[in-house]
């Protein structure tokens, strides 16, 4: 209901900003409005829980490609390195997608570009890998920001997060049977890693 309640005034607030005629005025109010409807949105996304989506067959590839046209258009430098042929696999297609969104957009605001997702398969396992090329998250501090509204040092300012979109993320990956896990890449930025088990996806198409 709060959620709700703050939402309105926010449009009514987008609406007038939109109207100003000072441009570097405008832009600024129109970010922090957009910090604010974030914020929101993950409070939302957390207390209401995972809605009830039925799994289907997904194409991966065709998922990334799909969100990194968005992100790209929003002007972030995003690759895809996606592994030819990738099977089919049974998911819910929202709930991944919160995943992936929540893990870019944690890249973007506490990383360094570019952001790479690679997808690796062999006939059991499916991995996907997203880096990016900040200064990471220290090994000690890892499982503590899965949790909810927690935070790294790297954070400790407006910036638009909630503290909230790892633990969303973590909280999907347990539901669905996703392996998460957080490390260092080569670079010393943030890799994350999803493993998805073909075998189970299988069985779940017969």
């Amino acid at each position: 209901g709060i959620s709700h309640d703050v939402r309105t005034p926010l449009t009514r607030l987008r609406l007038g900003v939109e109207m100003m005629s000072d441009d570097s005025l405008r832009d600024g109010m129109l970010t922090d409005i957009g910090d604010i409807e974030h914020i929101v949105q993950q409070f939302r996304d957390f207390i209401a829980g995972e809605p009830d989506e039925k799994a289907g067959e997904l194409q991966l590839n065709e998922l990334l490609q799909a969100i990194a046209e968005r992100y790209r258009r929003d002007g972030l430098a995003l690759e895809l390195k996606l592994a030819a042929d990738t099977p089919p696999m049974v998911l819910k297609p929202l709930a991944l997608q919160r995943v992936l969104s929540n893990l870019i957009d944690n890249a973007r605001r506490y990383g360094r570009p570019p952001i790479v997702i690679t997808t690796q398969f062999d006939s059991q396992q499916l991995t996907l890998t997203l880096d990016d090329f900040g200064d990471g998250i220290p090994p000690e501090q890892i499982e503590t920001l899965q949790l909810p509204f927690t935070r790294g040092d790297a954070a400790r300012q407006a910036d638009g997060g909630s503290g909230l979109g790892l633990a969303i993320v973590r909280r999907i990956c347990q539901r669905d049977a996703i392996r998460l896990q957080f490390s260092a890449n080569s670079q010393g930025g943030l890799r994350v890693e999803l493993r998805f088990n073909l075998a189970s996806s299988d069985k779940n198409l017969g």
